[in-house]
This record gives C-alpha cells, sequence and structure tokens, in this order.
C-alpha cells in the first residue's frame, strides 16, 4: 500500500493503491479508515491486470486495437518492451509490457523468473472505471501470430511493433492493415476473457466491499 500528495490545495489528491493479490480488503478498509473523517473519495481508476506466463511470447504477436493512439517502446535491437494503446489522457487505455524484463531491471535475477512474463493491464478512468463490469472486455486488444498475415500486412506490422514512425501510411492501407491483424486473431484474447470472467465476481466484491465501507469520492485502485 503507497500514499502520494499530489499537488493541489491542502494536498487535495490523496492516492491509495492496493493490490487484492497481496493484502487483504479487510487490511485496505483497516489502513484508510483514519482518512474518512475528513475526507470523501470516490472510485476514479480502476486497473486490470492480466498475468501471460511461460505459455506466450508476445514477440511473436501483433496487437492492436483498433481506432485508438498506440506508440511503443522498443530495444535497441526492435523487440517489443512496452506498448500503449490509448492516448496517455484518456478514461480507456491498455498496456502491455515484459514484465519479466521489468523485474529484471529491479535486480531480481533470471533464476528467480519464468522465462516469459508478460502483463496486460486495462486502465479505466472516470465513468469508466465505475462500469468496468462492462468495459475490460471490449478494451482487450488483438492478438495475431505474424506468420498468419499476408506479406504486406507482416512488413507493416513489423514496422509499427518496432515503433517506427508509420505515418506515411494512408488511411485506408492502415485500415486494411488493423482489419487483417482482427481477422487473423489467435485464442489469446479469448484466453484472457475467460481468465476474467472467471475471476470477475471475486473482484465484484472485493470492489463492492470497499464502496460499501465507505462514502466514496475519490480514491484510486489499481490493479
Amino acid at each position: 500500500m503507497q500514499m502520494y500528495n499530489l499537488p493541489g490545495e491542502g494536498n487535495e489528491g490523496t492516492r491509495i493503491e492496493f493490490n487484492p493479490n497481496y493484502i487483504s480488503i479487510d487490511e485496505v478498509i483497516k489502513q484508510i479508515s483514519f482518512l474518512t473523517s475528513c475526507n470523501k473519495f470516490r472510485l476514479s481508476r480502476l486497473d486490470v491486470a492480466f498475468d501471460i506466463v511461460d505459455e506466450y511470447d508476445l514477440h511473436d504477436f501483433v496487437i492492436d486495437l483498433p481506432r485508438v493512439k498506440r506508440q511503443t517502446i522498443s530495444s535497441s535491437a526492435s523487440k517489443l518492451e512496452t506498448l500503449y494503446l490509448g492516448a496517455p489522457k484518456s478514461n480507456k487505455r491498455v498496456r502491455i509490457y515484459d514484465k519479466r524484463l521489468e523485474r529484471l531491471s529491479h535486480g531480481y535475477s533470471e533464476f528467480q523468473l519464468p522465462s516469459r512474463w508478460w502483463r496486460v493491464e486495462v486502465q479505466l478512468r472516470a465513468n469508466y472505471a465505475r462500469d468496468w463490469l462492462r468495459c475490460v472486455e471490449p478494451s482487450l486488444p488483438a492478438f495475431a501470430r505474424f506468420d498468419a498475415l499476408d506479406d504486406t500486412s507482416r512488413l507493416i506490422s513489423i514496422g509499427f511493433m518496432s515503433g517506427h514512425d508509420m505515418s506515411f501510411l494512408s488511411t485506408k492501407k492502415l485500415r486494411t492493415w488493423r482489419s487483417k491483424v482482427c481477422s487473423a486473431q489467435t485464442d489469446l484474447r479469448d484466453e484472457l476473457t475467460t481468465a476474467f470472467n472467471d475471476n470477475v465476481h471475486q473482484l465484484n466484491a472485493q470492489i463492492n466491499t470497499l464502496l460499501d465501507n465507505f462514502e466514496f469520492e475519490s480514491v484510486q485502485v489499481p490493479k
């Protein structure tokens, strides 16, 4: 659990984060109960995270979500490290990153980590956070294998997934490419959707427990 004082009069904008994988709802309630005497809260952001461990290597995939802005961060070898789908201030944004690489950069040993570990995070703000049950699944991107695409679409995909400037493409060419990526998507998106649906009741119970215990007006609850 972490707390931050953000800029603003009277330190307005205090942010509370918790991950229910590591801290129980009861403990969260206990930790923030002292704030309720002088503060009100609202659910302003919620992140739902999916971990993809060992089974898939996202370097083998083209990843896209049509009609949204994309930003790619790649290694010096042009390998994907982080992909953002959606603008930074958007109320719906997806972040996909190499979780294993992140852990290695924080001092973990290779022997402590799985051979492949990717994380997909659906980040929802404002009304989308409060309507998260209906917003997570449509926010998941399409995953297509490079070798499932025709040569032209594969070349365009390599450019996009390496973070190169592809603004020279016409709108028509871009729409055609995205259409082919979506039509060639694998079962990975379906597996993420299934994982979400299998856990949605537990997630809903955890979040509702918080909402039932406090009169919320300003809190951030990622993951």
